[in-house]
């Protein structure tokens, strides 16, 4: 899985501090900061803010991830069980695919969580996708991992 390349947008980004983050991303070289299209929405839940990206028009702002040598299937496991990728179709919140990614001015190919499920009304829009600065904005926090990592 070397060299796999992950855009986070949210809670799994460095920018945030969760036993999630704690667990995954020293397996995770930073490549820099991206972009790719789509809404991001942001959740308010009783752990915390977290974002959801949705097609359409705007722009969701965060870091580019490579895989590094530690990073393989059980880290993989990690991150969809928290994003609860790893569940049945029509029973998870987001869908790990692959998207279109902007790194400065190159255009690469990365895999991110995408919302699965119709959005509701209780979303926020994010401005300019920046769910980092949507959070301190709200002087609130970011949802914590609810995961074993055991």
């Amino acid at each position: 899985m070397r060299g796999r390349l992950f855009f986070f947008y949210g809670t799994l980004t460095h920018d945030h501090d969760n036993a999630m983050t704690r667990a995954v991303l020293p397996l995770l070289r930073p490549v820099g900061r991206a972009a790719a299209r789509g809404v991001v929405l942001a959740v308010r839940d009783p752990q915390g803010w977290y974002p959801v990206l949705r097609p359409g028009g705007g722009e969701a702002r965060g870091w580019l991830y490579a895989a590094g040598p530690g990073f393989g299937p059980r880290a993989l496991r990690l991150l969809d069980a928290y994003e609860t990728a790893d569940r049945r179709p029509g029973q998870r919140e987001y869908r790990r695919q692959v998207i279109g990614v902007r790194l400065g001015r190159r255009a690469v190919r990365a895999q991110a969580y995408v919302h699965a499920v119709p959005a509701h009304g209780g979303m926020l829009r994010v401005h300019r996708g920046d769910f980092a600065g949507f959070v301190a904005q709200r002087r609130g926090k970011s949802f914590r991992s609810i995961v074993p990592l055991a």
